[in-house]
């Protein structure tokens, strides 16, 4: 979003040249919006740089990296699965080898499961390694359970909104050609308060944004326990936001700022 001519301090000082006034026009920028999970560390950059308000890039971190997200939530005391950073091929052999098969490996800063892979034995892990590890790996334990989803809208440090589905399929299944979509809980399902507890616990032990959308994900076990897969600090993609649009009425879609739609819980 772009409004002139007033400039912030820190686009008059990138105007300026050896003292001297740069001959390109300057323009006040008033926020920064990621749009994509893989712009959210670039975004919370140049908020820092222009000195605009949003989500700055320690929070972004938090949200983008993996092993940095788990840390901080297993810290408060939430359950995630076991994990390690992987960073050469004898981690892997490590963590296998005290946890047992399936492993799951994903790229750490990774998104819509790409690059993610389920090791249910050693020829899984040997094809892996024939393809090379994903850069910034990560190894988690494979969870059992169906994966259900809370996405909602931060404003002033507050969840105002939160919409529950559950995953028909999964985001692996869509990269393995078949069909993936949601189905929303009902306000009164013995899940959806629960999940929505979990969602606002997670963003209490991360330095959410005051104003923000977010994404989670967690794993509902067969012993009945919530276990965090990941959360983001954007909106969800595969038509979430037109879902929720269609849904309730609401309008919350963009990162790192949000518009305002009306409470709910």
């Amino acid at each position: 979003m772009f409004r002139a001519p007033s400039p912030c301090p820190a686009t008059a000082r990138a105007a300026t040249r050896n003292g001297r006034p740069s001959t390109w026009p300057v323009a006040r920028r008033d926020a920064v919006l990621a749009r994509m999970e893989g712009d959210l560390l670039r975004a919370a950059r140049l908020r820092e740089l222009l000195g605009v308000p949003g989500q700055g890039f320690a929070s972004a971190l938090a949200f983008r990296d993996k092993v940095r997200m788990k840390t901080l939530v297993r810290r408060s005391g939430l359950e995630v699965p076991e994990f390690a950073p992987v960073r050469v091929a004898f981690d892997l052999f490590g963590f296998v080898r005290e946890h047992g098969y399936p492993v799951v490996v994903k790229p750490a800063f990774g998104s819509g499961s790409t690059g993610t892979q389920v090791l249910r034995g050693p020829a899984d892990l040997d094809r892996l390694l024939a393809g090379g590890l994903p850069e910034h790996a990560e190894v988690e334990r494979f969870v059992e359970g169906p994966m259900y989803v809370v996405d909602g809208l931060v404003a002033a440090g507050v969840p105002v909104a939160t919409f529950v589905s559950r995953y028909l399929n999964d985001c692996l299944s869509f990269r393995d050609g078949m069909y993936l979509g949601s189905a929303q809980l009902t306000r009164d399902h013995p899940l959806t308060d629960r999940l929505i507890g979990c969602a606002r616990r997670v963003l209490d032990a991360l330095p959410t944004p005051p104003c923000t959308t977010f994404h989670l994900e967690v794993f509902h076990t067969p012993d009945d326990r919530l276990v965090l897969c990941e959360v983001g600090s954007r909106t969800g993609g595969a038509l979430t936001a037109p879902a929720i649009r269609a849904a309730t009425a609401s309008t919350s879609t963009s990162s790192g700022s949000g518009p305002r739609p009306p409470p709910r819980a």
